[in-house]
């Protein structure tokens, strides 16, 4: 596939099919993936594949605990978007709910959806990507961004969907018990991954961006600038 196409078209999949990814497909996109840059070529990031029982095990223990209204407890928790990065946020949930045919104000509709990022929406596998407590958070979160992005873009190659699911890890004591990840290593992200739905309208979301445009000051293109204009 070409770099360019997988870049623009790369999206959130969040409905799939029940088809099994193949091990091997799996390990030969964490295989191209950890060729990311890293921070002093730290390759902070550690990989847990779960599938089957396993991540079941975890998608129910996170939806009983938002029966039971449980605070997440997250090894990162998330703070609340405000002014606007939370209306980009508000913007592409409420062209979620238009494609799903919910109602956004009806809040047991909301919720039944937000669920499902909880249950790493019914994906057949997830990558649960952590790094060691003794590294430098910010530089380690920035490094598994990148090895998260070419898991993204390999995935998309085997034509498979990704999702990345920052809800899915709010209870980290049940990831730790099923995959037996020690507490000196820190639980940042999963990505959901599996073969689209593509019939489905929910995959049909591709999100807006800013025009670069508002996002990029130039220095030392003042000759380019003025041949432009």
């Amino acid at each position: 596939m070409d770099l360019g196409l997988a870049l623009r078209t790369r999206r959130s999949i969040r409905v799939y099919r029940r088809d099994a990814v193949p091990r091997a497909v799996i390990k030969e996109i964490l295989d191209t993936a950890v060729r990311a840059p890293s921070s002093f070529n730290s390759q902070p990031w550690e990989f847990v594949v779960a599938s089957g029982q396993s991540l079941d095990a975890i998608r129910d223990h996170n939806e009983q605990m938002l029966a039971r209204g449980e605070p997440p407890h997250p090894d990162f928790p998330a703070k609340r978007l405000e002014g606007v990065y939370r209306q980009r946020q508000l913007e592409v949930f409420a062209e979620l709910c238009r494609l799903e045919g919910v109602d956004p104000h009806n809040k047991a509709a909301v919720a039944c959806l937000r669920r499902r990022s909880y249950r790493f929406f019914e994906a057949p596998a997830a990558i649960i990507i952590s790094f060691d407590g003794s590294l430098d958070a910010v530089r380690a979160h920035f490094d598994l961004g990148m090895v998260s992005q070419n898991i993204c873009l390999g995935a998309l190659a085997q034509n498979l969907g990704t999702c990345l699911c920052l809800e899915a890890v709010s209870y980290a004591e049940k990831i730790r018990e099923v995959c037996a990840i020690p507490p000196e290593k820190k639980i940042c992200v999963a990505i959901a991954l599996g073969y689209p739905d593509t019939g489905h309208p929910a995959n049909r979301l591709l999100s807006q961006r800013e025009p670069v445009g508002n996002l990029t000051r130039w220095a030392g293109f003042e000759n380019e600038e003025a041949s432009e204009a």
